[in-house]
């Protein structure tokens, strides 16, 4: 695919993530970002919108959402391609958002105990 093509596609996928409440289809939209985060197919140009794209949906309360954002920044912040692309203020994002994850995460381990 060109470069066009799949920033287009990664648009796409960040539109449906941006636009919909339903949790069903925001781990689809999640999960598809998190395959193209692993084959680095994520045009440089778009990795800030990816984040916020997971950013948005780190706010849902599903924890099968939860996971696939998890997934999907683990993804590209480990990447050895986006490692030395993620601008700082990026990477400070993704950090914080894990981290916010896991505290959620923490907090309804407890809740639930």
């Amino acid at each position: 695919l060109e470069c066009d093509e799949l920033a287009e596609i990664v648009d796409a996928f960040c539109l449906a993530c941006s636009i919909t409440n339903n949790p069903k289809l925001c781990a689809r939209s999640v999960s598809v970002l998190n395959q193209i985060a692993i084959y680095s197919a994520i045009p440089i140009g778009k990795l800030t919108a990816v984040i916020n794209a997971l950013d948005q949906q780190s706010q849902q309360n599903d924890d099968t959402v939860s996971i696939k954002v998890l997934q999907a920044l683990l993804s590209l912040i480990t990447n050895r391609y986006f490692r030395s692309q993620l601008c700082p203020k990026d990477l400070q994002q993704s950090l914080s958002l894990i981290l916010k994850l896991r505290s959620k995460s923490s907090s309804n381990q407890v809740t639930n105990a």
